[in-house]
This record gives C-alpha cells, sequence and structure tokens, in this order.
C-alpha cells in the first residue's frame, strides 16, 4: 500500500513530488475512495486511466513498491488499461492494449 500525508517526512520522501499541479501525497489521497471501492469488489475488473500518474498509484497500492524505489519512478505497463483480477491474494493485474477500431468492426 501506497504512504501519504502531508508530514515532513513524507515530503522528503518525495510525496511532495508534483503531479500535474498536485502533490503526489495529494493524489494519493483523492484516489483513497476509489482504491476502497475497488478493494470492496467481489469480482474482476478493468480501469482506463487517465494519466500515468493515477496508473502509478493503483499499481503501486495493489502491487506494492519497493522501499529502494519512489511510487512515480516505478516501471509502468504499456497500455494505460490495466485489469485487475480478484485472486487469493487480492489483485492480480495485467496490462491491456487499447483496441483499434478495426479490430472492434468499425471502419
Amino acid at each position: 500500500s501506497l504512504r501519504g500525508g502531508s508530514s515532513p517526512e513524507s515530503e522528503k520522501e518525495g510525496f511532495g513530488f508534483r503531479c500535474r499541479g498536485e502533490t503526489f501525497s495529494a493524489l494519493v489521497q483523492r484516489l483513497k475512495e476509489v482504491i476502497l471501492t475497488i478493494e470492496r469488489l467481489p469480482r474482476s475488473l478493468i480501469v482506463l486511466c487517465p494519466t500515468e500518474e493515477v496508473l502509478r498509484v493503483l499499481l503501486a497500492h495493489f502491487h506494492g513498491c519497493p522501499e529502494d524505489m519512489q511510487p512515480w519512478s516505478m516501471p509502468l505497463p504499456a497500455g494505460p488499461i490495466i485489469e485487475l483480477q480478484r485472486d487469493h491474494t487480492g489483485f492480480a493485474s495485467r496490462s491491456l492494449p487499447i483496441p483499434s477500431v478495426a479490430r472492434l468492426g468499425g471502419a
């Protein structure tokens, strides 16, 4: 799970890092309700992440962030869509590409 908050320690750890005008800590706080809702769901789901920062928060929460790595420097999957699959330990995830119009049967 993510560390967050506005303490001087969190600022030193980099949680004062700015993501599109807000601190990483503020983004974590803003997504807290979304994360709690996802955790309560009894089934798998697909999440379309509008920004890399949102994707980083979700991945850091559901997969953990190694102690020697800051969340904003985590490697990201190729696509902006992630599938969170329920499993016995919580959630497993996989990256999905955005489907092209041709693959969807469009012109």
